[in-house]
């Protein structure tokens, strides 16, 4: 009798092991939700000097007032010409022949920016009154998503003057919904090798910060975060309301409600967690800013990989897969650039 208990405490135990293990693990078919990639201003030739470089995810619908067909990742480049500047150039936009776009793989591969992907003319609007202020204008420019691989890319920009290499993380150039998460061994980021002795007019640009937005989360309130990784992980949760009342001050948010809280369990089932580093409020009295920066993240092993972060709000928790590129010790950058 007594070693018929025994079996069945060690199968009992083996079940809330197996369960334990688990709780919060990735599984395939995930999606990898994420919003937007931003890079540090570029110097250049158009506009008013200077170009702000982004990445997000594009669909096959209308963006723009283009039909593009394809989906993928959406890079904008966007130039501010003030009202003296374009006065002085006779407000003449430079179009899509003045600027090559090519996309670069670490096998060797190149996808160039073709009619079907790219808009030729310079898609220019005024901002406030372009009689007092000046004029926006963005190129906008799609690539098809890579394989379903853990690979970095480089996006190479080419002006007249001057080219920049924008390094894609990777985890980054695979579409986001596709079933299998895939895994690799090739450690941190590295660079391509026909930028291993890049000529000085070549400047390799590493990303600043992964955006997510998850939404409403309750009551009206909204979530969404900037993520960046130099070498340690860094993140900032933003949350948002706007159910402010006459007779009421415009600062919804406190300082000490909600409580949040920011960790993220590895695949290995290693739990990184973080400390909190600051709170802000925002002057519109919408906003509040929680910054949280990440323990020294102790894995040395060459694999890349998935992780989950776990925002937990109270006692609500809120989570999204993302890859080890935003988390891991130098696997976020080419610490060469830093």
């Amino acid at each position: 009798m007594m070693k018929g208990n025994s079996y069945f405490s060690c199968i009992s135990v083996l079940v809330l092991i197996y369960f334990l293990l688990s709780v919060n693990r990735i599984k395939a078919g995930e999606s990898h939700d994420w919003q937007a990639i931003s890079y540090p201003m570029l110097k250049c030739e158009f506009g008013g000097g200077d170009a702000w470089p982004s990445i997000k995810i594009a669909s096959s619908q209308q963006m723009n007032g283009l039909q593009l067909g394809l989906s993928g990742i959406q890079f904008r480049l966007g130039f501010l010409w003030s009202k003296s500047e374009a006065d002085k150039a006779g407000f003449s936009w430079p179009d899509g022949s003045e600027m090559k776009l090519r996309l670069h793989y670490p096998d060797g591969g190149i996808v160039e920016a073709s009619e079907s992907t790219f808009t030729e003319k310079l898609n220019a609007v005024p901002y406030e009154e372009p009689t007092s202020s000046g004029f926006e204008g963005s190129f906008y420019c799609v690539f098809p998503w890579g394989e379903n691989e853990m690979q970095e890319a480089w996006l190479e920009i080419v002006f007249p003057e001057r080219s920049y290499w924008l390094v894609i993380p990777y985890g980054f150039m695979r579409d986001p919904k596709a079933p299998e998460l895939p895994v690799s061994e090739a450690g941190s980021a590295k660079l391509p090798k026909a930028l291993v002795k890049a000529p000085a007019k070549v400047k390799l640009v590493n990303w600043e910060r992964i955006h997510y937005d998850f939404g409403e989360i309750k009551n009206g309130w909204k979530l969404s975060l900037r993520h960046s990784n130099p070498f340690d992980a860094h993140t900032e949760l933003i949350l948002y309301r706007k159910d402010s009342e006459v007779g009421k001050s415009m600062f919804l948010w406190g300082l000490h409600y909600p409580l949040t809280q920011v960790s993220i369990k590895q695949d290995d089932g290693f739990v990184l967690r973080s400390r909190g580093m600051s709170l802000r409020l925002h002057d519109d009295g919408f906003r509040r800013s929680d910054k949280f920066e990440f323990y020294q993240n102790p894995s040395v092993d060459h694999r890349r990989d998935w992780g989950i972060m776990t925002i937990k709000i109270d006692e609500k928790e809120h989570t999204q897969i993302m890859p080890s590129s935003l988390f891991k010790n130098a696997h976020g950058i080419h610490t060469s650039l830093r």
